[in-house]
C-alpha cells in the first residue's frame, strides 16, 4: 500500500473514531500515552542525528543544538 494511501486511511479511521474517543476518559489517557511515545521516539531520532553531526564536526552536541535552535529543555 502506498504511503499516502496508508495515511489517508489512518485519517479516516481517526475521523470515524473521534466522536467515541472524545467522551471516553480512558481512551483520552491512552491517546496521550501513545502521543508521548511517538514524541519521544522522534525526539530520540533528532538527538541522535545532532549527535552524528556533532561527531562529524568535532564539536559538542550542545553547539549543534544551539545552531539549529534547539533549547536545553526541548
Amino acid at each position: 500500500m502506498p504511503r499516502s494511501q496508508f495515511w489517508r486511511l489512518k485519517w479516516y479511521e481517526w475521523k470515524l473514531n473521534w466522536p467515541k474517543q472524545r467522551n471516553d476518559p480512558s481512551a483520552t489517557v491512552q491517546r496521550h500515552i501513545r502521543l508521548l511515545h511517538e514524541y519521544n521516539k522522534i525526539k530520540d531520532i533528532g538527538q541522535g542525528l545532532m549527535g552524528l553531526i556533532a561527531d562529524a564536526r568535532g564539536v559538542r552536541q550542545i553547539e549543534v543544538q544551539k545552531e539549529y535552535g534547539v533549547g536545553d529543555r526541548d
